[in-house]
């Protein structure tokens, strides 16, 4: 694991790229490397900064060059040593022990098409100096981040979005039909980034830059399809497969020349991996959990998985206020606005298992892939069922009852604009109108699509990026199945993956999700929806297939955040920021937002507007970041 970076330009020196590489250091404290040769009219400079995870050796540090392939990495491959019997067969010779140089003999033997036959998570920029074309690549699922910024023939690209920050004029214009898409959803869905002309690579993709022309060409090679595959009936089938499929996937993921654990929520998904983990490890498993002071968790539910496997559990107990000083760094790190607040408690149990281990296995994943969101995928389940009245009855339903209903209760409700929105998914016509209803109601980020604090001439109603990857439903997807499919193109990658990545790389240490194994994925996608919501069980199949694995207090254990305790905070210091910033930057401020629609939320005594609040004061605290760097 690793922070890459490099630059294509008129003018690069060593200089440039140590201090791209200064921004990455917190993802790679072990070794850093550099590789600058003119190509043309221009120069290519690369750059890495490495955390040390197979082949501690210097041979195995980056830029790796072997003939005209000069290779910057980030990430694992986990079945590199499966190809590597292959390209020795072939009668390649090899000089380290590490995956870097069996991705670069790879790449010599089959060409670009070598990533299809790697199994993990990867950034790569790989230079090919015959070929004058240098190819970046990012993994399946969009795992590890890749972003690039292209301007006037300029070309960068880094692991993060500050290592652009250290380029003479890089361009920090904000783009509002981004800011927009944070606004309405809690963070900015790729290919696009906060900033004009810098992007998010897209998972499964690779971009080919052409030194000569300049010219930028990207191909997919890889998609989340959730509408081909045979659907599989076979219980026993289903069962005995994914038993296969995720042991094995904790087996690859097992690799590693340094001390190794994983994170220990309590839930189901974390509970799979730690008992796949202890049953293939001949000592006891290192596993990590963190509490926070008068709060609910999952401590003792984290616990009876400890002693079933006998791990060597660590657990800590921290206050709110310890994280209060945290904020800045956080949001500053998180490189975009970004509403999710449980970066806060992800950066805390990574630092925690940092100070023993440098790899830590996750749950990630699980809910996506087998059905764990009770309030999207349930309400999608029975919505789809009321679809099934014919529309004359359910016209009649809409107006006579519910409307009337919500009428009413708009009158005492707090959140009555919420409430309206269930009249606007039932007067949906067209599927394509419904679902995409459905799915703002249901969301992860609760539908924040009334945005009127936010001042933009783009702004719309529903954000433009929120449908991207919206799915074909005339071929026979069930909703159940498009919102979770949806959540793992969209909210997995653009949040959670992002969230879990910036936090542990933070505290140099790398994450695995062997849940993302894109053969479980796989895998999972043809699984029916009704054997992952079973009645009003979520994770149905994955409870049943691993029953004897975990305990059994844990298996209908509602799900709990991860979060924390947001209103709170926003009584407590968010509103006096917001009230400081209007008072002491009102041109940036009113640059912004309407002023007098953020009045209301902050003079408002009845309502809660955490969520409002938490969001506008997230950008004011990146924007001052931004401001300052």
């Amino acid at each position: 694991m690793c922070g890459i970076f490099g630059i294509i330009s008129k003018e690069v020196d060593k200089q440039l790229l140590i201090s791209m590489g200064q921004t990455l250091s917190h993802r790679g404290p072990d070794a850093e490397g550099y590789y600058i040769e003119r190509a043309g009219s221009k120069i290519i400079g690369l750059g890495h900064k490495r955390l040390s995870i197979i082949d501690l050796s210097p041979s195995a540090n980056q830029p790796m060059k072997d003939g005209d392939v000069v290779i910057v990495f980030n990430g694992e491959i986990y079945n590199f040593p499966d190809l590597k019997k292959i390209l020795l067969e072939k009668g390649y010779k090899f000089f380290s022990k590490s995956d870097t140089e069996v991705i670069i003999k790879s790449y010599m033997e089959w060409g670009i098409d070598f990533i299809s036959k790697l199994n993990g998570m990867f950034a790569i920029g790989l230079l090919d100096k015959k070929k004058k074309t240098l190819y970046l690549i990012r993994d399946r699922i969009g795992i590890k981040p890749l972003y690039y910024y292209y301007k006037h023939g300029d070309f960068a690209f880094a692991s993060e979005l500050k290592a652009f920050y250290k380029i003479e004029n890089f361009d920090k214009d904000i783009d509002l039909i981004s800011l927009n898409d944070y606004f309405s959803l809690g963070y900015i869905p790729y290919p696009k980034t906060i900033f004009k002309n810098s992007y998010k690579l897209n998972p499964g993709s690779y971009l080919k830059y052409d030194l000569k022309s300049g010219e930028l060409k990207k191909e997919r090679y890889w998609e989340i399809d959730c509408l081909n595959g045979r659907k599989l009936n076979n219980i026993g089938e289903i069962k005995e497969k994914l038993m296969f499929l995720i042991e094995d996937s904790v087996r690859k993921r097992m690799i590693s020349d340094v001390p190794l654990g994983a994170f220990l929520s309590g839930g189901i998904d974390s509970s799979i991996i730690v008992a796949n983990m202890a049953k293939l490890s001949n000592k006891p498993v290192k596993t990590f959990t963190i509490g926070f002071e008068g709060e609910e968790d999952e401590r003792e539910y984290a616990r009876l998985t400890s002693k079933k496997y006998g791990t060597e559990h660590t657990e800590e107990i921290l206050s709110f206020e310890s994280i209060v000083n945290l904020i800045p760094n956080l949001i500053y790190q998180m490189d975009e606005p970004f509403f999710d607040h449980s970066i806060f408690p992800t950066y805390l149990v990574s630092k925690l298992a940092r100070q023993e281990v440098i790899v830590a296995l996750s749950g990630d994943g699980g809910d996506e892939n087998f059905g764990g969101y009770v309030r999207p995928y349930m309400f999608s389940k029975y919505f789809e069922k009321y679809l099934l009245i014919p529309e004359f009855i359910r016209n009649i339903v809409e107006k006579k009852i519910v409307l009337p209903f919500i009428n009413c209760l708009s009158f005492i409700s707090p959140h009555k604009r919420k409430l309206f929105k269930i009249i606007e998914i039932l007067s949906s016509k067209g599927d394509e109108q419904i679902i995409s209803h459905m799915f703002l109601m249901t969301g992860k980020m609760k539908g924040l699509l009334y945005s009127d604090f936010f001042k933009s001439e783009l702004e719309k109603k529903y954000s433009p990026s929120i449908f991207s990857g919206t799915l074909e439903l005339n071929k026979g997807l069930s909703l159940p199945q498009w919102n979770m499919c949806h959540d793992l193109k969209n909210y997995m990658v653009n949040d959670i993956l992002t969230k879990v990545d910036r936090m542990s790389m933070l505290n140099s240490l790398e994450v695995r999700v062997p849940f993302l194994d894109h053969r479980v994925v796989e895998f999972a996608l043809r699984i029916p929806s009704n054997y992952k919501l079973r009645g009003k069980i979520t994770k149905w199949i994955l409870k049943e297939t691993f029953k004897e694995d975990i305990p059994k207090r844990l298996i209908n254990l509602s799900k709990k955040g991860f979060g924390i305790p947001l209103k709170k905070w926003v009584e407590t210091f968010v509103k006096k920021e917001i009230w400081s910033y209007i008072k002491n930057n009102k041109l940036t401020f009113n640059f912004y937002f309407r002023e007098r629609e953020v009045l209301k939320l902050l003079e408002n005594k009845k309502e809660n507007f955490s969520i409002e609040l938490w969001l506008i004061f997230v950008f004011l605290k990146w924007m001052e970041n931004l401001l300052n760097k």
